[in-house]
């Protein structure tokens, strides 16, 4: 059963980090800066 939360996590981890890394790619620099 551990195995199977293990795997759902990296899945998760797997899916999740290519999201956010487009989500900064499309986010303009100026609104960081205010």
């Amino acid at each position: 059963m551990k195995i199977f939360i293990f795997l759902i996590s990296i899945l998760s981890i797997i899916i999740i980090t290519p999201v956010f890394a487009n989500a900064e790619v499309y986010i303009p620099e100026n609104e960081y800066v205010g």
